[in-house]
Parts: C-alpha cells; structure tokens; sequence
C-alpha cells in the first residue's frame, strides 16, 4: 500500500508540486510553498506528518469542517487528545476563501497563526474533498460545472491537501478519489466524493422562507451532482472488497427536505446511489457530511440498505438552525462548534460516531458529546 510524504519549501516563489516514483508502494514528496498550512512553522523547521500506512487497521478518525483562520480555533486542541490516526476534512475548510477571496499562499499564513492548528497538522495526516465555500467565489447556485475556477481551484486543493494527491491520477477532471485501508477482516474504505466540479445551476426556490431554504428539487435527468464520470467510478469503487465503507459527501444524503444544498436535490442521482448499494448488498453505508454549519446524525434504511448519515458542524464557523423535528434524527440538533469522532472496533463489527462541542475553561461544565452506536457486517465477496 502506498505512503505519503510531504516536504515544505519555503524558499520557493512560487508552488511547485513534483511527484518522484511509480509503481505500487511508492512515495510521492510534494514539495510546495505553502508550509504553514500543512503544519510547519514559519521558519520551516517542524517535522511533516507521519505517512498515512494504509497497511494497518484504522480505529479513530476525527472529521471536520469550517476552519475560518481569522478567528480562534479552540477545538484543534480536544481533537489531538483523542489521538486519532486520520482527519477527514468535508468542506468548508478555508471558508475565507469564498468569502474574501484570499489566495491560498495568504490563508496558509493566516492558518500558520493559529498554534493548535500547526501541532494537529504536524502530528495527524488528512484527506480531503471541498465544497462551494472552497471551490470558488461564484455565486453558489452557479459555483459548480458553470465556474471558470474548475482548474485554478483543483490545483489550490491539491497544494493544500497534499496527501490526497496519490490518488488522484494527474488528467482525471475533478478530486474524487478512494482508498482502502487495513487487512482483510480490517478493510475500511474512504470514498471521497467531489460535489462541485460536475455539479449543475441549482434552481433558485422564489419563495425561500422558513422553513423552506433557497433551493428546490430539480427532477431532470439531466442534473447532475456527482456527474455521469463520478457515478460510474463510484459504482466500481463499491465492487471493491471492503469490510466497512465511508463516503465523505459534502451534502446530507438522508436529511434533504430543508431547501439547502443536499442530495435530495438531485433525486436521480440520489436512487442511483442507493439502487447501487442494493444491487451490491451492501447492508450497512456510512455517510460523513457538512455543509449546514450545525451537527445532526441521521439513521434510515432503504430496502435492505442502512445509511446512518453524520452531519459535522464547524470548527469556528457556526449557522445556528432552528429546529425541523424529522424521523430519522438521533439525538438533538448541535448547533454550536464541534466536530466528528469516527471509533472503530473491528473485533465486534461495531462502531459510534460522535460529535463533540467545545469544552468549557474550567471543565466542570463539558457538554456531553453525542453519541450514536452502529453495526457493521463485512460483505461477502
């Protein structure tokens, strides 16, 4: 299984990305100016991440979003004690990026600000995908297949999310990418999903009052989240043999009657993914999601097929909701900063995933994570 190395230069003017080695179980160095993003200090002394060995079994991910490097970032912290292996990034990572249109080498050194950030990056390798906030500055409902940003974008990602770039092959259009990692029994599969490069013009909904949100459903065949490419690869990704499977989509995939941006905008695509885990027997698929800035987990099973969908809120970046009561919500709304833990015990074919809050100063008054329990089953193959 190939591992990662990652090398910062910050004598260099300008990024430059060199991939040395080919073949299975190379390394791929990334040399690139933009250090401080990856967890290096201003002098470029401190070490890169360990590679990530895709040869172990993985039993703690943590998973977040919404990381705005102008303010505070308190979590980084409590994420580092739980001494996970993995950070799966959903989006939403450097939303300054949308909102100010910094350019990546002055988000770097704005995230280079921000202590508990560079100790995390140092010690935990990560991987990946982005959504509108990240893709670029055009208006949401056309910052998808429309946006002339596609390419400038995909090489800003690649510069700051450098161990995605073994999967990723060189002339693919878009960031979707998978791997497997650990030995069989121990297989967990990371499907990382690309939301916004083949994405369609959302439909504007005329009357976005609550509890209605500014889009609507496009029932076209034509419409596209994932794109014709990425569905394909996607269905072949899942005859891979894996004992658990994890999709990082930035949208919910089972709460989508709220008008955001969701799955449930895209009802074709959205029956092709779960007519795919049907025909696969796929019985248990674990979804991590973002994009509505409050945390949620989700529960419901289609046929044969359970999703439990975990939505993470952000690190600092927070969009209170009001409450919408549905069916299949475990627990509560969460709507301050927090972010997800994924536990894995392979042993019993179980997991939880959480979602931890912020802890007080004093810790007499820890918010107490939520927390939702599953069971797996490896697919036979």
């Amino acid at each position: 299984m190939a591992q990662l190395n990652v090398m910062s230069a910050h004598s260099m003017k300008g990024p430059e990305i060199s991939l040395l080695g080919k073949g299975a179980g190379f390394k791929i160095i990334v040399v690139l100016a933009l250090g401080p993003w990856f967890g290096t200090s201003a002098k470029g002394d401190a070490p890169s991440p360990e590679p990530l060995d895709c040869s172990r079994p993985l039993t703690k991910i943590v998973f977040a979003s919404g990381a705005d490097p102008r303010q505070e970032q308190p979590l980084w912290r409590d994420m580092l004690a739980e001494k996970p292996e993995l950070l799966l990034w959903l989006g939403n990572n450097l939303p300054a990026k949308s909102t100010l249109a910094l350019t990546p080498t002055k988000l770097a050194k704005l995230q280079s600000l921000q202590p508990d950030a560079v100790l995390f990056r140092r010690t935990v390798p990560s991987l990946a995908t982005w959504d509108n906030s990240d893709f670029g500055v055009s208006p949401a409902a056309h910052n998808g297949i429309e946006s002339a940003e596609r390419e400038s974008s995909k090489l800003e990602y690649l510069q700051l999310n450098p161990f995605d770039l073994q999967s990723i092959p060189a002339k693919q259009r878009g960031i979707y990418h998978s791997l497997i990692c650990g030995p069989q029994g121990q297989r967990l599969q990371i499907l990382i999903l690309d939301q916004q490069s083949f994405r369609s013009p959302l439909l504007v909904n005329p009357k976005p009052f609550f509890p209605n949100g500014p889009y609507r459903v496009d029932p076209s065949l034509q419409a596209n989240l994932l794109g014709k490419e990425q569905l394909q690869w996607l269905d072949k990704q899942l005859d891979q043999p894996a004992d658990l499977r994890v999709l990082l989509s930035p949208r919910q995939f089972i709460s989508d009657t709220h008008g955001y941006e969701s799955w449930g905008l895209f009802p074709n695509e959205k029956k092709h993914l779960l007519a795919s885990l049907q025909r696969k027997k796929i019985a248990f698929f674990l979804v991590l999601s973002a994009n509505r800035l409050h945390g949620e987990v989700h529960r419901q099973t289609f046929a044969k097929n359970e999703v439990l969908d975990t939505t993470v809120g952000g690190l600092n970046v927070t969009f209170p909701s009001a409450d919408q009561p549905l069916p299949t919500r475990i627990g509560e709304l969460v709507n301050q900063s927090n972010f997800g833990l994924l536990k894995i015990n392979w042993s019993t074919q179980s997991g939880q995933v959480e979602l931890h809050q912020a802890k007080s100063p004093t810790g007499k008054s820890d918010p107490v994570p939520l927390k939702v329990d599953f069971q797996f089953r490896p697919q036979a193959h």
